[in-house]
């Protein structure tokens, strides 16, 4: 026999109570929440759909119901509902342009840097990298981006580029552990950006070669 709604609001005692196809009410002190159980290749799995404030009786049923859908379509509804919320996370995050993320990860090291660490990489950004992808969503950054920050100094400022590039690297690496950008790192060096930037020269020799 199912549950029904004075049940649900009458129930007090700590425990899973069954209304059937597999959602439970779940008494835990103060807390009521419903959860809805199901296997997955011959593993039984519990999935929280909410709590009794947020949703009544018919909702969860219907919640429940999606789920059982989802199952019969081959999908795992518990991991389903993961991506779905990791997507609108970042979704929720595509605004953070990279000189936010570029503040964000200055403020994470700020307590390891000198005052002029800290001006030399501000100084950096704003000459180089801003000008290209400072208001563009961290997200959006790619490597043709990365490259417009670099191309114009790689042959002629070769330190200078090569700690921009660092630093761009560090900083996407911060947005993408930050939950702000997902993929590959675009301003990454071994097996990237080694092949689509040329090696400086040795200087030539002012000696002249006898032919």
């Amino acid at each position: 026999m199912g549950l029904t709604v004075k049940k649900v609001q009458r129930q007090k005692l700590p425990g899973k109570f069954a209304d059937g196809h597999g959602l439970y009410l779940q008494v835990n002190g103060n807390a009521r929440s419903w959860i809805f159980r199901f296997k997955r290749f011959g593993r039984t799995r519990w999935m929280g759909l909410g709590s009794v404030a947020t949703y009544n009786l018919d909702e969860a049923r219907e919640l429940a119901r999606k789920a059982r859908q989802q199952i019969k379509q081959g999908v795992d509804p518990l991991l389903a509902r993961q991506a779905q919320l990791a997507e609108l996370k970042l979704a929720a995050n595509n605004n953070k342009t990279f000189k936010e993320c570029a503040a964000g990860y200055l403020a994470a090291h700020a307590g390891n840097w000198s005052a002029k660490a800290q001006d030399d990489f501000n100084a950096a950004l704003n000459t180089y990298v801003y000008p290209h992808c400072g208001n563009v969503p961290v997200a959006a950054v790619d490597t043709p981006m990365v490259m417009q920050c670099l191309a114009s100094i790689w042959l002629t400022k070769t330190p200078t580029a090569k700690r921009v590039r660092g630093r761009i690297e560090d900083i996407l690496h911060w947005a993408t552990v930050q939950g702000f950008r997902t993929g590959e790192n675009p301003a990454r060096w071994g097996k990237h950006l080694e092949f689509s930037l040329a090696k400086p020269s040795a200087k030539k020799s002012s000696r002249r070669i006898a032919l």
